[in-house]
């Protein structure tokens, strides 16, 4: 977790500096909190020169350390450049909030996963930036798609020398951060309690929560830049007249980095409402037509220099976008639904939904009509009191944002609609949250006691946010990083070698980054499984689930330390052993083998040969493999913070123990005599069996196995851990028997070849 700390810190320390010093470049002589959005474009724009440079992503590791080092400078130089302290305080709520899932899980780690595992792409689109042959060997090509979040968690991993995904979860968490601080920018005169209240508001409503629970970096950073393009317009800070759209452009390029040319759609609309507002301006000030092109003319320059910024800066992406352009890669099914049930309700964008699971309806509908109306009510003052100040924008762009919503709901699929409801909640959070904090003397000497209404709803407005958010970031999955680092440590050893996992792992290919890796499924059918052996995404997968065709084909075996797994061929040899795999190097050809049809999911299966098929086995010439009996026992679920026993009759001796465990939580494993393991949080995709430890029983009898679920006080109820059964396998060879002998016996594999 202190890695991920230390990037999302450098994300926010970057964001603020480099972006306040191309506000200064362009004339501003004091901070503004619009830095955060152009910051986060500038740093997403200098990441992505690094497929372009020598040393990749070091090279612009270095630069980017450079530019923030400078801009440092420049604020520790000009303390009018400087954040407020204050203001930086306020985002203290939001900061607590997304720490919750960590602190809920117990751990750090990759947010949504077994949720919305589409992170795995991603993490392998990003690290492309940074190693040459991880592009060369990923099946990832997508056209156009755009990666500037991805060079720039990329480049920040490089800074602090550690891994993607600790830089991906930093950059998911600073973003509620400066959604909030960016709004701080949009207010006028606020009241003195008002920065922590609008920080929390807009930064992290209940949907922004959801979104940032499964993980969803990509719609969190084009809410930031929606959010930042309607501020540089409604409040924009004092710039030299010719670098008035400099920041626009940046937030632009920002969306484009992050959206591709859809991520205009919203900026560019806004734009378009602020243009039409001018105008009317100039007519109501008694000008005509020449006055309008007059303005017009005088505005030119200012437009050009920064339609030049923002071609400047995305140049080194113009390839990938023009390709986006020329694709169907932005085109989604009308049935698509994602990970989503439905369309979201509009409702969850106005702050607050009693269901920590977005993706399902309320618990309490008249509650949530009730909170509908609510927040109805305070954007309707909102409007109202734009109106009497003729300071519109914000309303507009946040009805421009909702009218995006609505045209999406009617014309895409709910899974698109649903990426356009969370970009316009923050800014209607934002509208709704200015009604309450935007001081008016004139108002407030009218209303005189009736003033007290404001922060009385402020209350209700931020303790209903926290409560909604804090159940959605509770029910949110944080996945563990054990195997994750027991594979990475095993990819020096591949040497870019074709490689075959026998687990089932949608990280797989980011995991072995810059190996050509195969297995059965990831994510989807990969390679062809044998008869007899399952065939769907579940699993679980050892050596017989393949032919030995295929098995030939790979020169590295990676496969989970499964004692009840098949055993593997003599021309597999152990090379090295993690917690939970071990590694094997193929040094021959392997035969072909043949397994009983009613093996199934196990490693092996009785030989009946009171049956036809059986019988014809027993007359043939052949050698099995045969293994001693297994004693197994389904286990129940274990709640959070619960404790479960399960009880296996055994014989004296050695026994390894399995489980198909599956949790977001550690499981502690104890057994009478000693025996004391930790389980760490596992979510990988289907049942493959995972080792306990060996256990030794001193005297037949019944042992009993004792599973307890450590959970934190902040853990969801919802977090139960499936251990699915506990499996006992003596620790014993394998016998090689005639085939006639192998009767009643449990068969492994058997061969006519020996």
């Amino acid at each position: 977790m202190t890695a991920t700390l230390l990037c999302a810190a450098l994300v926010v320390v970057g964001s603020l500096t480099v972006g306040q010093a191309v506000l200064r470049l362009c004339g501003a002589s004091s901070f503004s909190w619009l830095s955060a959005p152009v910051g986060l474009s500038a740093l997403m724009v200098l990441g992505s020169i690094a497929v372009h440079v020598p040393g990749r992503a070091n090279t612009t590791a270095l630069l980017l350390g450079l530019v923030i080092v400078a801009s440092v400078v420049l604020q520790v130089r000009e303390p009018a450049q400087r954040p407020p302290l204050l203001g930086l305080a306020a985002a203290l709520p939001v900061l607590g909030l997304v720490l919750v899932p960590f602190v809920a899980a117990g751990h750090g780690g990759i947010l949504g996963v077994s949720f919305n595992n589409d992170t795995a792409a991603h993490l392998l689109l990003a690290e492309t930036y940074g190693d040459a042959a991880v592009q060369r060997f990923s099946e990832l090509k997508p056209v156009g798609y755009p990666l500037g979040p991805h060079a720039l968690m990329t480049t920040v991993a490089h800074v602090f020398g550690v891994r993607t995904d600790h830089a991906l979860t930093g950059l998911t968490l600073a973003v509620p951060l400066l959604l909030g601080w960016t709004a701080l920018g949009a207010l006028q005169h606020p009241r003195r309690w008002a920065a922590p209240f609008v920080c929390l508001v807009a930064g992290m409503p209940y949907l922004v929560a959801a979104y940032y629970g499964q993980g969803a970096f990509k719609e969190l950073v084009q809410a930031l830049f929606v959010l930042g393009a309607a501020v540089a317009l409604a409040v924009p800070p004092a710039l030299r007249a010719r670098a008035r759209w400099v920041p626009f452009a940046m937030v632009l390029a920002g969306t484009v980095s992050v959206y591709s040319t859809v991520g205009m759609a919203w900026p560019l609309a806004f734009a378009a409402v602020w243009l039409a507002f001018e105008a009317l301006a100039v007519l109501r000030a008694g000008g005509g037509l020449r006055a309008l092109l007059t303005a017009a003319r005088d505005g030119l320059g200012a437009v050009l220099i920064g339609v030049g910024v923002l071609v400047a800066v995305l140049l080194p992406q113009l390839g990938r976008i023009l390709d986006f352009v020329g694709s169907d890669a932005a085109t989604i099914e009308d049935s698509d639904l994602g990970n989503l049930v439905g369309p979201l309700p509009f409702g969850q964008a106005l702050g607050i939904w009693d269901n920590p699971d977005f993706r399902f309806s309320a618990l309490n509908d008249r509650a949530m009509r009730l909170w509908a109306a609510f927040v109805g009510v305070l954007l309707l003052v909102a409007l109202v009191r734009a109106v009497g100040r003729r300071r519109l924008m914000v309303p507009a762009c946040a009805a421009t944002a909702a009218a995006i919503w609505a045209v999406s709901d009617a014309s895409q699929s709910p899974y698109v609609a649903g990426k356009a409801l969370i970009i316009a909640s923050p800014l209607l959070l934002l509208m709704a949250a200015q009604a309450l904090v935007e001081g008016d003397g004139a108002i407030d000497r009218r209303l005189g006691r009736l003033r007290l209404i404001a922060p009385i709803a402020a209350i209700v407005l931020a303790v209903g946010v926290t409560d909604a958010s804090t159940s959605a970031l509770r029910f949110a999955k944080v996945g563990g990083t054990s195997h994750a680092d027991q594979l990475r440590a095993l990819r020096s050893t591949l040497d870019a070698r074709p490689t075959l996992f026998l687990g089932n792992d949608d990280f797989l290919r980011w995991e072995l980054a810059g190996v050509p890796v195969e297995a059965p499924f990831i994510g989807f059918q990969v390679l062809p499984i044998r008869s007899g052996k399952p065939a769907d995404a579940l699993g679980p997968f050892d050596v017989d689930s393949l032919e030995a065709s295929t098995l030939n084909r790979f020169t590295w075996v990676i496969a989970p330390r499964d004692a009840t797994a098949s055993s593997v061929p003599r021309q597999l040899r152990p090379i090295r052993r993690t917690r939970d795999f071990v590694l094997y190097r193929r040094t021959g050809t392997i035969a072909e083998r043949e397994i009983l049809p009613t093996e199934g999911g196990n490693g092996a299966a009785p030989l009946d040969c009171s049956t036809p098929e059986g019988l014809r086995l027993s007359r043939r010439t052949g050698i099995a493999g045969v293994r001693a009996p297994a004693v197994g026992v389904e286990a129940p679920p274990v709640p959070p913070g619960g404790q479960i026993t399960v009880t296996l009759q055994l014989t004296a001796g050695l026994w390894d123990l399995v489980a198909p465990y599956s949790g977001p939580r550690p499981l502690e494993v104890r057994s009478p005599g000693g025996f004391a393991r930790r389980l760490e949080p596992n979510l990988d995709r289907g049942v493959t069996r995972f080792p306990i430890g060996r256990l030794r029983v001193r005297r037949a009898g019944p042992v009993g196995v004792t599973f307890t679920a450590m959970d934190t006080p902040l853990t969801a109820s919802s977090d139960v851990t499936t251990v699915g059964a506990v499996i006992a396998v003596p620790v014993a060879p394998e016998t090689r028997l005639p085939l006639p002998e192998a009767c009643g016996k449990l068969v492994d594999w058997y061969s006519f070849r020996e």
